[in-house]
């Protein structure tokens, strides 16, 4: 494996609403282990000859220009909701520890990128697009299994599995050339965005 590059924050996200882990002091420690911990068995399993963290900056300019409602409901919230208020203290935390991650990571001889306004889901396809060898991508965003190539393959933590070119259509049941296609007429949900009516995963 040449390269692996990772969805920090999605990565970050996940390990702080899974894990509840404090110091004796009190302080949250989460997301700093559990994406530390993640990343470790990652590069003992895999063995890349690089590794780069790429991370979320305050959202997408372009794609919120062009769609303004793209993931708006993440933007908007009811302080007087409970769980509007619990997601928003636990997005707090997990920024404040993804912060504290900015100058750990390096320590580790970890590479990592962020663009003020631009995703991480882009970042990392750029590099995907752009990096020659082995490429192994680590996130829990099935948007990216659009990356795939011969050179890429997607680690997707929620199910434990590793998709390429080769396996993709028996686990995912569609051939990967119409992956896209089939998001653009399903829509993603958790990104705010419609599909076309009456289409779905099974109809």
């Amino acid at each position: 494996m040449d390269y692996m590059v990772l969805d920090g924050h999605g990565l970050a996200y996940r390990a702080g609403h899974v894990l509840n882990l404090r110091s004796d002091s009190g302080k949250n420690t989460s997301v700093i282990f559990g994406l530390l911990n993640m990343i470790r068995s990652l590069l003992e399993e895999h063995l890349p000859k690089a590794v780069c963290i790429c991370w979320d900056c305050e959202g997408s300019v372009a794609k919120e220009h062009f769609f303004p409602a793209y993931k708006i409901h993440r933007r908007t919230f009811d302080w007087d909701k409970p769980d509007d208020r619990e997601k928003v203290l636990l997005a707090r935390e997990i920024k404040k520890q993804v912060e504290d991650l900015y100058s750990i990571v390096p320590a580790f001889g970890m590479k990592q990128m962020k663009m003020e306004g631009v995703e991480a889901d882009d970042i990392i396809g750029l590099l995907c697009d752009s990096l020659e060898g082995s490429v192994l991508v680590v996130s829990s965003d099935k948007d990216l299994l659009q990356v795939i190539k011969p050179n890429v393959s997607v680690y997707y933590p929620p199910k434990d599995l590793t998709l390429g070119i080769s396996n993709f259509e028996s686990i995912m049941g569609i051939n990967h050339g119409l992956w896209l296609d089939y998001r653009c007429l399903t829509g993603d949900i958790s990104d705010g965005i419609p599909g076309l009516k009456g289409f779905g995963d099974v109809t």
